[in-house]
């Protein structure tokens, strides 16, 4: 195995800016060939987007979340990995499956967590885990292929027609949200009246791609500004606008591939050819936009996390 040597504080941030500035050009390439093919952005991920997750000190297999869920997405996409977990050098040999010589490890990014204690909805004093993002700590994992007789360690089972899935809706239930359908064919959520529209799930080809949908406008309704107040005054086709968009792309990925339903890009992206275009040279002028999309999509991705009854998901940065 590669030895990795100890890096100082300043080593340690340039070397996560490094990182994520990489992890966004991949993404921005991989957009690029989307709009050279007339291909949805997310095609190339379609296959791993089930869940990625990773093992580390003694934990349980936890859903990557924010910059590390791009990163080894990318990972299993670009070297063709049939395997969608990752692992530390030291868990693999615990499970005596280890990391086979030669191997290199995949970058991730941690952050030491501090508990606070808050009062829930009900008035109940609950505890919680906050990131400390002034002390971030880079270490290495690997994919399971990577490794001697690994067997994967969660089993998803995504439907191939459309049809209705009850974790999938209760999550959307517990967010109170207003949700309306109809037989209108437009997805939108309305940024005035605060509510969310879709078509009838009737007129979806897919059950991936109703709940992506959905995933994908619930991403809009975080931004409203008693929730996560972004940014929701760009018109279309605007730079204000396409980030939106982006935000809400990234955060139906990630919320549809921990509920294990899948993901393909979500209806109300019809036009990501113009999107995209926008996106990739945001991407390409600012290695920052990424990371800061990212951001915004996994403090979405909490919010709607937060409303439900149970932690059913954990999010791990």
């Amino acid at each position: 195995m590669k030895k990795y040597k100890k890096l100082t504080q300043e080593e340690r941030q340039t070397k996560i800016n490094n990182h994520f500035a990489s992890v966004a050009d991949k993404i921005a390439n991989h957009m690029q060939t989307a709009i050279d093919t007339g291909a949805s952005w997310v095609a190339p991920f379609e296959k791993a987007l089930n869940h990625v997750s990773y093992t580390y000190s003694n934990k349980a297999p936890v859903n990557a979340t924010g910059m590390n869920f791009w990163t080894l997405l990318c990972a299993v996409v670009d070297n063709g990995y049939s395997c969608n977990e990752f692992l530390t050098y030291a868990e693999a040999k615990k499970l005596k499956t280890p990391v086979r010589k030669g191997e290199t490890g995949h970058a991730v990014v941690r952050y030491p967590h501090f508990k606070i204690e808050e009062k829930d909805k009900k008035g109940n004093t609950i505890e919680k885990m906050i990131p400390n993002f002034k002390f971030p700590i880079i270490y290495h994992v690997f994919n399971g292929d990577q490794c001697e007789g690994y067997k994967k360690q969660i089993t998803v089972k995504v439907p191939n027609k459309a049809q209705s899935i009850a974790r999938a809706d209760e999550f959307f239930a517990n967010l109170n949200a207003d949700i309306r359908h109809s037989d209108q064919s437009r997805a939108y959520y309305h940024t005035k009246q605060d509510y969310i529209h879709l078509p009838n799930k009737s007129l979806f080809h897919t059950t991936e791609g109703y709940y992506s949908t959905l995933a994908h406008e619930a991403g809009h309704w975080t931004g409203h500004k008693s929730r996560c107040d972004r940014n929701m005054e760009g018109g279309f086709f605007t730079n204000d606008y396409a980030f939106e968009e982006l935000v809400a792309e990234l955060t139906s990925a990630v919320v549809t591939s921990h509920l294990g339903v899948g993901t393909v890009l979500s209806s109300s992206c019809s036009q990501h050819g113009a999107y995209l275009a926008s996106w990739i040279k945001e991407l390409k002028s600012n290695p920052n936009a990424f990371q800061e999309a990212t951001r915004l999509a996994n403090k979405a991705y909490t919010y709607l996390v937060d409303c439900q009854s149970t932690q059913e998901l954990k999010m791990v940065a």
